[in-house]
């Protein structure tokens, strides 16, 4: 299993990439605060790892993959909602299948 670390310094470029798409989004909004900044920071670098380990799957060039990180990186809170949704519909479709066999 691997170690938080190594998962980190794998996807060193995405985090980046990430962090870069959810700064500008956040120096673009007219209400800026430094608190708001930060908590975009961590919450953007958290989906890019999280991207970046789906995008493993994809076969397609490295480019392609930088630009969609990056791209959600900027809609951060977007996907993690999408994500969310996905994941809660999955969670609810498998309760409803155990359910019917007990």
């Amino acid at each position: 299993m691997q170690s938080l670390l190594d998962v980190l310094e794998k996807h060193l470029i995405a985090i980046c990439l990430g962090i870069f798409g959810g700064a500008i989004r956040d120096l673009n909004n007219t209400d800026f605060s430094y608190r708001k900044f930060l908590v975009g920071i961590m919450t953007t670098a958290f989906v890019a790892v999280m991207v970046s380990l789906l995008a493993e799957e994809l076969t397609c060039p490295f480019t392609f993959k930088a630009v969609i990180i990056a791209m959600c990186g900027y809609a951060s809170k977007t996907v993690l909602d999408l994500l969310n949704q996905i994941i809660v519909n999955r969670m609810r479709t498998i309760g409803k299948t155990i359910g019917k066999k007990l």
